[in-house]
Order: C-alpha cells, then sequence, then structure tokens
C-alpha cells in the first residue's frame, strides 16, 4: 500500500491540471507515468562502468551505458588487454533490458560462432560472461569482454572517441 501512495498523488495531480478530464486522457497519464517510471530505470543503469587503471601495467576496460529509450541502452565498451601485446577492442550497439539483464548476441559473416554475452546490471557494477563458447566479436588476439565492470560515474554519457580517434554521440 505504501508503494502505491505516491503514484496515487500523481495520477491525482494529472488529472487536477489536465485541459480535459475524460477518461481516455486519465489513461494516456497513466501510461506516461508507467513509460516514465521504467524510462528511468534504464537511466539509473546510465554511466560509465571500468575495470583496470593502467593500460601500460594492466588489462583495462570500459563500458559506457547510454539509456535510448525504457528498455533499451546503447553501449559502447573498450577493452585493452596490456603489455605486452596492448591488443584492443571496442564495439558500440544496443541492448535490450529485462529484470537488470541483456543477452547481446551478433555474428558476422564468417563467423563461427558470432560474439554472445550475458550482461547483469548489479546496481554499481555490470558483468559480463561470455555464452556458447561465442568469442568473436571483432576484438583483438586474447580480447575477451569478460568480467565485472565497476561503475566509474553515474553520470549519463554524451560521445566516445573510438579507435580511430573520432567522435561518436550517442544521441545521433
Amino acid at each position: 500500500m505504501k508503494n502505491i501512495f505516491p503514484f496515487l498523488i500523481v495520477i491525482y495531480l494529472a488529472s487536477c491540471t489536465s485541459p480535459q478530464k475524460s477518461e481516455n486522457n486519465s489513461q494516456d497519464s497513466v501510461q506516461h507515468i508507467e513509460q516514465s517510471a521504467t524510462l528511468s530505470k534504464t537511466t539509473e543503469l546510465a554511466g560509465t562502468y571500468s575495470y583496470g587503471e593502467d593500460p601500460e601495467k594492466e588489462p583495462t576496460g570500459n563500458m559506457m551505458i547510454y539509456p535510448k529509450d525504457d528498455t533499451t541502452v546503447l553501449f559502447n565498451i573498450d577493452l585493452n588487454v596490456g603489455p605486452p601485446s596492448y591488443n584492443s577492442g571496442q564495439l558500440f550497439d544496443t541492448l535490450t533490458i529485462k529484470n537488470n539483464q541483456a543477452i547481446y548476441y551478433k555474428k558476422e559473416d564468417g563467423s563461427d560462432n558470432g560474439c554472445k554475452w550475458q550482461i547483469d546490471f548489479l546496481g554499481d557494477a555490470i558483468t559480463i560472461k561470455t555464452l556458447d563458447n561465442a568469442y568473436d566479436c571483432g576484438f583483438g588476439g586474447n580480447v575477451f569482454a569478460d568480467g565485472t565492470y565497476n561503475v566509474s560515474d553515474h553520470q549519463i554519457p554524451v560521445y566516445f572517441i573510438t579507435m580511430e580517434g573520432d567522435t561518436t554521440y550517442f544521441n545521433k
């Protein structure tokens, strides 16, 4: 009962300020509020998550999460294995989130198994686990996304820099 009270207040206020008090208008208000509540959930997942601190000494990675709509986020993952090879990988794509989890799958022509991850959003961390031996994500040798990425910034990212040095904006 405690959780529904703020929702009822919002519904009441929306109906009081509405220029037309029709049943259809109330349903639109409820739907908008429900969508906003869901969108805020993907907004809560937004930010930059990372592991490792110095690519000159150790493997590093970061994953930026940008809320696209109520169930979808854009992500950019950038990885480097560190010395001695400094092999790296970067991937920009979309995830559909359900119950704080996403399954990412992409298979390019010529790939045996493609790239398949289970991504779990755990508050201030993300874990990525490769599924079905699908490691062909287009990364350099011995570059894998698996691991735990801790939040390093809760701000919604605006852009990222590609490996080629180009700026890519999430909202375009």
